[in-house]
């Protein structure tokens, strides 16, 4: 259960709504709190191994899902950190529970694919370390993981 997908909020000069995936743990979390930045998980999705193409799918449906969310960068470059406090002309608003709930939709039902618990959550990239989370999930899953 090494590739996961993530639904954060990116506090930096703005903040943001990020979801994205990672694999390597700490190394891509940690990076986020660079320069006084903050990224709290409030949602994490693990799989079982042999799945992990389907996390790498779902990420990027979910990028064209919200395409019309998605900030610029200098103006032309869409990034993945989607805005919430303003939305495109002819969109509602987008809230970080509009976002975890249209993520939980895609996985209703999908075997191999398990939610963490929300009272394992959230965590920061401040205090809080994804790898060892996911060392206690890897331990006892049942414990730590939606498991229905």
């Amino acid at each position: 259960m090494k590739t996961c997908l993530y639904i954060g909020v990116y506090e930096g000069r703005d903040t943001y709504i990020k979801p994205g995936i990672f694999t390597d743990g700490d190394g891509r979390f940690k990076s986020y709190g660079k320069g006084g930045n903050l990224m709290t998980i409030h949602s994490l999705l693990v799989c079982k191994n042999g799945l992990e193409n389907w996390i790498e799918s779902l990420e990027q449906e979910g990028k064209d899902h919200f395409l019309p969310y998605r900030m610029k960068f200098n103006g032309i470059n869409e990034t993945e950190y989607l805005q919430f406090k303003s939305a495109p002309s002819g969109y509602p608003l987008l809230t970080l529970e509009k976002v975890t709930e249209w993520y939980y939709k895609k996985t209703e039902g999908f075997k191999g694919l398990f939610w963490v618990n929300k009272e394992f959550l959230p965590i920061t990239s401040e205090e809080d370390s994804i790898s060892d989370l996911l060392r206690n999930v890897s331990k006892n899953p049942h414990k730590y993981l939606d498991i229905k």
